[in-house]
């Protein structure tokens, strides 16, 4: 692999093999400069046999009530102390136009997660969304690197005191946040994996095992195992790809050479 060069795609093949394979990564937001992306790799997609999402978008519409929602018996208003609790539902409506009532038996790492959406996406597509919709239109198998099941174990594993100040730190530090969500949309755009990854280093400990590099070990052996046996073309968050325990390495330690792809930009074409 080469230094210093950005690209969002990467080339994998192995001595031995017929077929070549692609890693492309995403962000999972969508807009007009990501539109432009997408067009710019879809040749490489139409070229393999199987495109594969980090995980079944159709498994994760439905996705699990353990996710999204508390216990039966448990409200947001028992994991704070009243008055932090106070200045949350304060804040939340001020900031985000949403009541306490109105969410009080969503998980935090739920809302947590719909609130940085919010500082985004347009509409509510994404990139993977998107990717996923043109591989099923052209009649390509579609498949999951993990199952939606895994992601939502995954989720569910970290600790309710943990996402609860997580929750806390982005309503009462909204402006900080969403400075850093548009630095993340700026290092994508220029395609810089080294500082998405940097970025996903970034924050509690227990997130950054679980949500990153225990995911990386998953996906890494579950994306060689189907470059052994067919093109695939495969489409994950971008911060996943680069670093020490990033996917790309793995990957190369497990023996494929891997190789950037030059995304060229044509900003004359849409996908309308």
């Amino acid at each position: 692999m080469k230094k210093n060069k950005n690209t969002l795609l990467w080339r994998i093949s192995k001595p031995g093999l017929e077929h070549e394979s692609y890693i492309f990564g995403t962000i999972h937001i969508w807009n007009d400069e990501i539109e432009k992306i997408l067009l710019s790799v879809l040749p490489y997609l139409r070229s393999c046999s199987v495109f594969a999402a980090e995980s079944d978008i159709n498994e994760l519409e439905n996705i699990s009530r353990d996710f999204l929602l508390l216990r039966e018996d448990q409200q947001l208003k028992d994991l704070f102390k009243p008055g932090k609790f106070k200045k949350l539902s304060a804040q939340l409506k001020k900031k985000f136009g949403i009541s306490i009532e109105d969410v009080k038996q969503m998980s935090p790492f739920a809302l947590y997660t719909t609130l940085g959406k919010n500082f985004l996406e347009t509409g509510h597509s994404s990139l993977d969304e998107k990717l996923w919709d043109i591989a099923l239109s052209e009649g390509k198998p579609t498949t999951g690197i993990e199952s939606a099941a895994e992601q939502i174990a995954y989720y569910t594993e970290i600790p309710l005191r943990i996402q609860s100040d997580m929750l806390y730190q982005l309503v009462m530090q909204s402006a900080n946040f969403r400075r850093k969500f548009s630095r993340m949309v700026k290092d994508y755009l220029e395609m810089d994996i080294a500082a998405l990854y940097k970025s996903s280093k970034k924050g509690n400990k227990f997130i950054r095992k679980v949500l990153v590099y225990r995911r990386n070990d998953l996906m890494s052996a579950r994306i060689a195992e189907t470059a052994n046996r067919m093109s695939v073309f495969t489409a994950l968050g971008a911060g996943h790809l680069a670093g020490k325990k990033g996917i790309l390495k793995q990957l190369k330690d497990s023996g494929f050479i891997i190789k950037p792809v030059n995304i060229k930009i044509n900003d004359n074409k849409s996908l309308v």
